[in-house]
């Protein structure tokens, strides 16, 4: 029986996508028989269910839980010079000393804040559990080669959930060939799965159009410009021109994974975007998964537009796995993920864009030739796979 810790981004909230996977590797993890934990914000609700939760107050080095520009200045020359990066590296005292009380076989630290830079201060304190860097997302430039390399030298295992992000990472810090490898994220494919959905879905949002059935583009993700979700409102405008069939929309996020947040300015312009285009869009906020499921099952297509590289594309893995074709951004982890079961277009060429949405509105042999080439795709890319190969590097360090 294993012991291993999970260490998401201080200050981490439920709907965070690396305390999603921290939940469903735990998950795996627990049902295998190994004992699972995971450290989390003591002013967050982001308990794990079924798994221990280590409960830290990482506020008694970060009062304000956030770091002022200067602060991170600070730290980025300390880490140039090869000095401990004060700011953050205390932030992880509080989690590091929890770690210690729960004695834990291996440590799963998620990159994102820096934690690379304290990889130093686990080992100190942890010399015989293995540690590995788990990486969702590009190392920070901040971190210079040297920096890297001291900072890294005594890490097990830099995981990286995609091919791109493991040839980042070794464009920075070669050395480390050897000991960076590719475990691809999951799919809870139990919830998951292409069924007829069981139960309507409402939204807030203009009526239908009427006439023949719409075709529906559904985007999820954060409410966030990078993300694109602007790019695909314009495109279905331009899209109206291109098919008479009627085209309607539902994005489903927040701006930071919570419900209850108020709307940015940037999801207030989505709205008029949305009104002034004369776009029948509706939007929904962040949702549970099982609801989530059900809403890709009902769109007619899932849109992808991010306007940066993706390091692995989770919406895109679980819109597949639904059985739901996929429009994305031809960057990074996404080309990975979807082969030639997804359709890729530059979300910027609004004219491209629409050209395919309008496309797939009028070829219904084309949208269900995608969902089977999806579902083909998504066949083994589980959570309980990459459990597996998560726990065979554990025990080899």
């Amino acid at each position: 029986m294993a012991r291993l810790l999970h260490v998401p981004l201080p200050f981490s909230r439920r709907g965070n996508t690396l305390m999603a996977v921290a939940a469903e590797l735990g998950r795996c993890q627990s049902a295998s028989g190994d004992v699972a934990g995971v450290i989390v914000s003591n002013n967050r609700d982001a308990t794990i269910m079924g798994i221990d939760n280590l409960s830290v107050d990482f506020t008694e080095y970060c009062p304000r839980e956030w770091f002022t520009k200067a602060e991170r200045l600070r730290d980025a020359v300390s880490g140039r010079l090869g000095w401990r990066r004060r700011f953050t590296g205390d932030l992880y005292i509080p989690a590091i000393e929890a770690a210690v009380g729960w004695r834990p076989d291996a440590v799963l630290l998620y990159e994102g804040l820096f934690v690379a830079g304290t990889v130093p201060a686990w080992r100190q304190a942890l010399p015989d559990a293995a540690l590995i860097v788990y990486l969702h997302s590009a190392l920070a430039r901040s971190y210079g080669r040297r920096e890297l390399q001291h900072a890294l030298a005594d890490v097990d295992y830099v995981v990286c959930v995609s091919e791109f992000l493991r040839s980042q990472v070794l464009a920075r810090v070669p050395k480390l060939a050897d000991r960076t490898v590719v475990v691809p994220n999951g799919v809870d494919l139990a919830t998951f799965h292409s069924v007829e959905p069981s139960t309507a879905i409402r939204a807030e949002g203009p009526a239908g159009t009427g006439g023949s059935e719409p075709f529906t583009l559904l985007f999820v993700g954060q409410m966030a410009a990078h993300k694109g979700p602007d790019l695909m409102l314009r495109a279905m405008a331009r899209a109206a021109d291109l098919t008479d069939r009627p085209l309607s929309a539902q994005l489903v996020g927040s701006s930071d994974y919570d419900a209850g947040d108020a709307l940015t300015e940037y999801e207030q312009t989505l709205r008029d975007l949305a009104r002034t285009s004369n776009v029948d869009a509706a939007f929904l906020p962040f949702t549970a998964k099982d609801t989530l499921a059900d809403l890709y099952r009902r769109a007619d297509v899932v849109c992808v537009p991010s306007i940066v590289d993706e390091t692995f594309g989770m919406v895109a893995a679980e819109a597949m796995a639904c059985g739901t074709p996929v429009i994305a951004t031809p960057r990074g982890g996404l080309l990975e993920v979807g082969g030639d079961a997804v359709v890729f277009v530059d979300p910027e060429d609004t004219y491209a864009f629409a050209a395919v949405i309008a496309g797939l509105a009028d070829d219904p042999s084309e949208v269900a030739r995608l969902a089977e080439a999806g579902l083909q795709r998504s066949q083994g890319r589980t959570w309980e796979a990459a459990t597996q190969r998560l726990g065979e590097l554990s025990r080899r360090a």
